[in-house]
């Protein structure tokens, strides 16, 4: 069809907006909804010009599908099953007269694509799962005064094309062997930490007003792209200088050794993967910050060199003098187009055990 392209552009634009896929995930209670054409419509209404541009050059017209075009169905059959999902790690509190339990359960709705059937007019609870897969999975959490099969019409949808979203993979070669140990993706999941409250979530995605700290507001910093680009092998890539003399390492870049003063004998010395420790620090309550308080810290580099950052990904009562930290790259702020990136240290997160997936 003469629109495949596009038709393949909104099934993009409607997996990650609508959080449904080819195995669409939905927890929480359940009603029926059946929006899906009001929505294709209005989605038909205004095609991004970022995916207008991808679809055709700019002097070739796009046409745009309609809503029925849209909302044709896949190839496969569609099938659904409830799963009764049990988090046994966080216990459910009293409600009004209902007893609270040790557990926490979740109701799930899931669709998945079936032996081929052409166009589906619904979902066959239990039917068998098509060959090909596996398939890739995306939940989707309805939120408050809302139902998890209110969507269902486009779950099926999503479902009967046994795709709806992009994979990137990463494939590595025999050369991994010798790799530099690291801590790896098991053990960095591992390490994970969990906000310890709904409100620090939407804070730190600024979907909720923050009051503004009780001091003069921060003066506006615009940052330079010229003097960001002068200063990429400094500052972005975390490099100082080590003397040629006597081998120390001296964060800022220095042209006069602090240890036994050689001047102009310097070669550049990477910092960003060397360990450090805390050599001094303090806690600011009043600084402007979604994380308060500011941790502002002095750490030291094994071998020598010195920075002042700030420190991320902590817990309060646990930073103290010697606290084993490491550097890590962050996005500071976004001014005027540009976002400004430096640098962080935290608390070592995960010691390495050799290479792993």
């Amino acid at each position: 069809m003469p629109w495949d392209k596009t038709r393949c552009a909104y099934r993009r634009l409607l997996a990650p907006a609508w959080v449904l896929g080819c195995m669409a995930l939905c927890a929480g209670c359940s009603s029926a909804g059946s929006a899906a054409s009001d929505v294709v419509d209005a989605m038909a209404d205004s095609v991004p010009d970022s995916v207008a541009g991808d679809l055709a050059p700019a002097d070739v017209p796009v046409a745009l599908p309609t809503a029925a075009e849209i909302l044709q169905a896949g190839p496969y059959g569609v099938g659904t099953l409830t799963l009764d999902l049990e988090d046994k790690t966080r216990p459910t509190p009293d409600s009004d007269t209902l007893a609270g339990t040790n557990s926490r359960l979740l109701s799930t709705a899931v669709w998945y694509p079936t032996v081929p059937t052409g166009a589906p007019a619904g979902a066959t609870p239990g039917a068998p799962q098509a060959q090909g897969g596996p398939w890739p999975l995306i939940a989707y959490a309805h939120g408050f005064f809302s139902f998890n099969v209110e969507n269902e019409d486009l779950a099926i949808l999503l479902a009967s094309y046994g795709n709806g979203c992009d994979v990137a993979i990463l494939e590595t070669t025999g050369r991994i062997g010798a790799a530099s140990a690291c801590c790896g993706v098991r053990a960095h999941i591992a390490s994970k930490r969990s906000l310890q409250n709904y409100e620090q979530y939407l804070r730190w995605r600024e979907l909720v007003p923050i009051q503004p700290a009780a001091r003069p507001p921060v003066e506006e910093r615009i940052p330079s792209p010229a003097a960001q680009w002068r200063e990429v092998p400094w500052e972005l890539r975390l490099t100082g200088t080590r003397c040629r003399h006597c081998g120390t390492p001296q964060y800022p870049p220095q042209r006069v050794c602090v240890s036994c003063h050689t001047k102009d004998e310097m070669e550049p010395y990477a910092f960003a993967d060397v360990p450090a420790k805390v050599f001094s620090y303090s806690h600011d309550y009043v600084m402007q910050t979604l994380d308060t308080p500011v941790t502002v810290t002095f750490v030291d580099f094994e071998g020598g060199g010195r920075l002042m950052c700030d420190m991320t990904d902590r817990e309060v009562e646990a930073v103290k003098v010697g606290l084993p930290v490491e550097m890590t790259f962050r996005r500071l702020y976004f001014v005027n187009g540009i976002y400004n990136y430096w640098w962080k240290c935290q608390p070592v997160r995960c010691q390495p055990s050799g290479t792993e997936g």
